[in-house]
């Protein structure tokens, strides 16, 4: 079971988002931690059990205040991470970590019809973190419901409804509204279309979409062995056209929306894909003995 990629994509997902989310020290004191360390992960810094702050709520905050404090560690450390990460393996921490990510691959194993979402909304995200996060933040402050941690559908889950259940504080203010609102509308789609939200409105995603142009991990598909079934352009989360790849012969994840998830090395029949890593390969098929 574990020799397949999608299986121990699944276990490494589960364990981070446990290990993301294990701060017990803000039950056991009266402080709670908040790391200056960024993670590129959507998880909202102000819940309790968190151990990494949001980089969106970080760049607001630079954006807010209109200088970044160069005199400080914190940004030294998130551009280091970030560019660190970008390099080494891409996208990776948008298929392994991310607990939304996780959120959305389970919610949409729900039986339900799928629905085929545009390619062209993939840049709506870039709006979301260049307008609601940047300029908003920039210009308006981050007290304004069009600020995006204000109806981000994470913040909600693990901030929002949960002080309502703790507080037993049920009043449909209209804030409260929008951002039930929103989280509904995520994660109905998800049920939908796969990453829907890691498509459309993830600006961590928008973030480090560029990483994959750089990064030294890399996916590629042998076009001598490609036999052109689709099956890869079909098990993409991403909805990415990984055949073009045996025609353009650039790495699959060359693409700025590929999370490295590895799904369309597990899928292909012929063993023609495979990635540059020792670890994260699938185990090819046994050979019957010769007589």
């Amino acid at each position: 079971m574990f020799d397949r990629l999608t299986s121990k994509r699944r276990v490494v997902q589960i364990l981070i988002a446990i290990l993301l989310t294990c701060n017990i020290t803000a039950y056991m004191a009266e402080w709670r931690f908040y790391g200056n360390v960024c993670l590129p992960v959507l998880h909202c810094n102000a819940c309790p059990l968190t151990w990494f702050n949001c980089p969106i709520y970080k760049i607001s905050e630079w954006a807010q205040y209109r200088e970044v404090p160069w005199g400080t560690l914190a940004p030294w450390m998130l551009l280091g991470i970030f560019g660190s990460i970008g390099v080494l393996v891409g996208r990776f921490f948008c298929g392994w970590v991310c607990p939304m990510g996780l959120l959305q691959d389970l919610l949409h194993s729900i039986p339900s019809p799928k629905l085929k979402v545009p390619s062209v909304l993939r840049w709506m995200k870039y709006a979301f973190l260049f307008i609601s996060v940047g300029a908003v933040a920039y210009w308006a402050g981050k007290d304004v419901l069009y600020f995006f941690c204000k109806f981000c559908p994470v913040a909600t889950m693990e901030v929002g409804i949960p002080q309502m259940i703790v507080d037993n504080d049920w009043a449909l203010d209209p804030w409260r509204i929008v951002r039930l609102s929103v989280l509904v509308f995520v994660l109905v789609l998800v049920v939908c279309n796969i990453r829907s939200f890691c498509r459309i409105m993830c600006p961590v995603g928008a973030l480090v979409a560029v990483a994959n142009k750089f990064s030294l991990f890399s996916i590629r598909l042998d076009p001598d062995k490609c036999i052109h079934c689709g099956k890869c352009d079909k098990s993409c989360p991403m909805g990415i056209p990984v055949e073009n790849a045996s025609r353009t012969r650039r790495a699959i994840n060359r693409h700025s929306e590929c999370i490295e998830c590895l799904n369309c090395e597990e899928a292909c029949p012929v063993n023609a894909i495979d990635n540059n890593s020792r670890i994260l390969r699938k185990k090819p098929p046994e050979q019957p003995p010769v007589a």
